[in-house]
């Protein structure tokens, strides 16, 4: 996808390679010379240039892009290249904020405040969007935005990324079942709006928060709300420890529960075992 860019500004484009710790490097001396470098890299192979990306330019609080593709499940190519640990990599490390787009517009307005932003912007993003979930429920602003199509929720469904169009079909599957659900679908990942977050619950008041993310449970998104917010049951719903095998992506969603028919029969199981009177835990 590079290769017009390349075209057109040959001297304003480097390729590395498959040397991600030089990407990073090289990125971070860019930066401190005045540049507004953007890195492009997979997902998966960013975890190469983990180490770089702390020491070179978090820790020197310098100003990059890192534009992470195939964020999330990739389908056939398997476990070398599922986008899968960005998230809980990054989540704590300082002078960083997280992205997650759901669509290209809403992509090119991350790479906008990316570009006006005093830190370093991360942008993660699939191999393939689904625009009909944003040009139908949300608003492509690149910000947190609550769907609650019954007037009020059971249930609130927080996600991020490709899942949200999981999470809203769950939606109306569960309506059919008599449980009203609602979406929250985070688009800044860090940092976490948490004050707008309890506001929106103190209004809502579900029973029981469900998290749905395509990343490792451990350090994910999931856990690191339910240590911001108390007084309500979290069900994290993420994967849990090992390698996501092979399959084309609406296969993995099958297998590790992410489809909407396997969300909206979880959170139907879940309920039968939530007590709303005590709603502070972890399930």
């Amino acid at each position: 996808g590079l290769c017009e860019f390349e075209k057109n500004h040959a001297d304003r484009y480097f390729d590395v390679g498959i040397a991600e710790e030089h990407a990073l490097t090289f990125a971070a001396a860019l930066s401190a010379a005045g540049y507004l470098p953007c890195v492009a890299l997979y997902s998966t192979f960013f975890q190469r240039a983990y180490d770089q990306y702390i020491h070179d330019v978090a820790l020197q609080n310098l100003r990059i892009i890192l534009a992470l593709d195939r964020a999330g499940f990739v389908g056939e190519d398997g476990p070398t290249h599922h986008g899968v640990f960005d998230v809980s990599m990054l989540l704590n490390v300082p002078n960083t904020q997280i992205f997650s787009p759901i669509c290209a517009s809403e992509l090119e307005k991350c790479l906008d405040i990316a570009a006006e932003s005093e830190c370093s912007t991360v942008v993660r993003y699939p191999k393939i969007i689904r625009s009909d979930i944003c040009r139908n429920k949300f608003n492509p602003a690149a910000e947190d935005e609550l769907y609650i199509p019954y007037g009020h929720a059971d249930v609130l469904i927080v996600t991020y990324g490709s899942l949200t169009a999981n999470s809203v079909e769950a939606c109306e599957l569960l309506y059919e079942k008599g449980i009203y659900s609602a979406v929250y679908r985070v688009a800044k990942l860090k940092p976490f709006d948490v004050s707008s977050f309890k506001a929106m619950l103190d209004k809502t008041a579900p029973g029981f928060i469900y998290v749905l993310e395509e990343g490792m449970k451990v350090g994910g998104f999931g856990e690191y709300l339910s240590s911001v917010v108390d007084g309500y049951h979290f069900y994290i719903k993420a994967i849990e420890d090992e390698f996501v095998t092979f399959g084309n992506t609406e296969q993995l969603y099958e297998k590790y529960g992410f489809s909407a028919m396997k969300v909206a029969e979880n959170i139907i199981e879940m309920s039968k075992n939530v007590s709303y009177e005590s709603r502070s835990a972890i399930i």
